[in-house]
């Protein structure tokens, strides 16, 4: 009797690890993805930060285009000459699309992210949901344009 019982626990931890153990691990590299790109935005380092962006958000900005705007937006507009982050844990999704124009993508995770900033303006932060998604075997950054 003792045998069998082990025996069908052992299963039991085998299914376990089988789906729940990949998924957890999975969403702790996107979550590492989504730290190094907000470690690169921190720096002011927004060319390497617009390389973790998914082809579809490449196509939103040129990397000139991004580079420009997140500049002045925060370090002119904002006065902001760094800020620090926060991230949630990770989340997945088994569907999931940035905008109506663009294909769905399977197996993303959704990492929020809170950005704190001391500026001219005073002290403020973002709330943004920051998705992430392999792509050729790479993980990749992308931000959502649907209204919700």
């Amino acid at each position: 009797m003792q045998l069998s019982a082990m025996i069908i626990v052992l299963f039991a931890a085998m299914i376990i690890l089988f789906f729940y153990v990949p998924p957890f691990f999975q969403g702790q590299s996107a979550k590492a993805a989504v730290n190094r790109f907000y470690q690169y935005e921190t720096a002011g380092n927004f060319g390497n930060s617009w390389e973790l962006f998914h082809p579809q958000m490449q196509k939103m900005f040129s990397k000139d285009a991004y580079i420009q705007r997140r500049a002045h937006v925060f370090m002119q507009d904002f006065g902001v000459s760094t800020f620090r982050f926060e991230l949630g844990q990770p989340k997945q999704l088994s569907r999931w699309r940035m905008s109506k124009d663009v294909p769905e993508l399977a197996h993303v995770f959704v990492v929020p992210v809170v950005q704190h900033f001391q500026s001219a303006f005073g002290n403020f932060s973002i709330r943004q949901d920051v998705y992430a998604v392999k792509d050729n075997n790479q993980w990749r950054i992308l931000w959502a344009y649907d209204e919700r």
